[in-house]
């Protein structure tokens, strides 16, 4: 690795662009599971909260209390319980524009993923044609650059897995807490 690093550095401007890959991956990585994480794992507690709080203070209090979950599961609740009527319509559009929301950062970070090998093999390209500083090792260097494009990419292609299971949990999550506030509110009859 320390080799691949030295590489590296010879290589001069043509790790930039892949410097730049790997901290917008990074970025979107963190922000996007960051997001994720802020909503629920487990619909029990919420569904908990849901049934003490419609006890408690009515569909306004579900809904003032539905925003210490999350900003998706707050926005099911608020669709939910603000459907004039088809509330399983509501609901199942309501998780589908949560899921919408919390996975849009995906695909760009996999076209980012997608751009580091070719990026690498440019820089490849460059160094073995002479077009950026020629020297002792170019066939190394440019070597180097493709293993680095590619490196970049997996860890790219790995974190967008990662989110992506994290993303049908929540989704699983939104789905069963929508599905059993229309039931709650069904047998309550209460109209919005």
């Amino acid at each position: 690795m320390a080799a691949l690093l030295d590489l590296l550095a010879q290589a001069g401007w043509e790790t930039t662009p892949l410097l730049l890959l790997a901290g917008y991956i990074t970025a979107a990585a963190a922000e996007r599971a960051a997001a994720l994480r802020r909503e629920p794992r487990d619909p029990l507690p919420v569904l908990q909260a849901f049934h003490r709080g419609l006890g408690e203070g009515g569909v306004p209090g579900l809904i003032a209390d539905s925003e210490r979950f999350g900003a998706q599961t707050a926005y099911v609740v608020r669709a939910v319980c603000d459907a004039p009527s088809g509330r399983r319509q509501a609901a199942a559009a309501a998780v589908a524009e949560a899921e919408r929301r919390l996975g849009s950062g995906l695909l760009w970070l996999y076209l980012a993923a997608e751009m580091c090998p070719l990026v690498g093999a440019l820089g490849c390209v460059l160094r073995l044609t002479g077009h950026s500083r020629p020297g002792a090792g170019a066939t190394d260097v440019a070597m180097a650059l493709c293993v680095a494009g590619l490196l970049v990419a997996a860890w790219g292609w790995l974190a967008g897995f990662a989110l992506e299971r994290l993303l049908r949990g929540r989704r699983r999550v939104l789905e069963q807490t929508a599905t059993e506030l229309c039931e709650m509110l069904a047998a309550r009859g209460d109209r919005p």
